[in-house]
């Protein structure tokens, strides 16, 4: 039986949900560790609601993962997803392969999508955390996000769509004014539920991109212009 993990809608759910202290463990049959996390430190507070939501809308959409260090006795490249698409507050891995070991030798096997609920945290130092297990940002960009995981492992995510107001026709994204948006028409973040997309007008022809003129943000059934 393993302790301190569990799946609830598809979503994975570590301690939870509570913030994990430092080298706190996932167990198995209630005493043996399966591994351990970097975790947040005691009393470290929530990121304001208002916060969480403009970084959560900058962060949408869809990256690249690349892997940029491992933890110390580990070497060669064992990051074995390759995609992130961050949707609300839920991020989604995909892609890549892992190695089963056989009787007849090693095989790769693709790997199944894991969807994790971002969860933001500040220290008194300013580390974000952006999980409940102590993975940390460590720089940001429009285009990039660079993060240590809870395990230890340097990654960055590099952002594959057009950023928010050059998007292609059809392509869910984030728009910058979003960002500045203290809360829905509803009063509501995005833990209570928002269910957003964007949405595009009067695009002539298939592929051309959209002006800030036709595009808006729907939001619980409500249109918000962009510009």
């Amino acid at each position: 039986m393993i302790s301190g993990y569990r799946v609830e809608n598809g979503v994975q759910i570590y301690n939870d949900g509570a913030p994990a202290p430092p080298g706190w463990s996932v167990t198995f049959c209630c005493c043996i560790p399966m591994f351990k996390v970097s975790g947040i430190p005691e009393g470290t507070p929530r990121v304001p609601e208002d916060e969480a939501k403009a970084i959560l809308a900058r962060w949408q959409g869809r990256y690249k993962i690349v892997s940029l260090s491992s933890p110390p006795g580990i070497k060669g490249d064992v990051v074995s997803f390759t995609d992130v698409h961050v949707k609300g507050d839920i991020l989604e891995i995909s892609g890549g392969t892992r190695m089963i070991h056989t009787q007849h030798g090693t095989i790769h096997v693709p790997n199944q999508p894991q969807k994790q609920r971002v969860s933001l945290w500040r220290g008194a130092d300013g580390v974000l955390y952006i999980d409940n297990i102590g993975s940390k940002l460590v720089r940001e960009s429009p285009t990039q996000l660079e993060m240590k995981n809870a395990l230890g492992f340097g990654l960055r995510w590099d952002r594959v769509a057009p950023a928010p107001m050059q998007m292609e026709r059809g392509e869910e994204s984030a728009p910058t004014k979003w960002a500045s948006r203290p809360t829905s028409p509803g009063g509501q973040g995005v833990a209570g539920g928002w269910s957003e997309k964007v949405v595009t007008e009067a695009v002539p022809e298939s592929g051309q991109k959209a002006s800030a003129k036709n595009v808006v943000v729907e939001i619980d059934g409500e249109s918000w212009p962009v510009a």
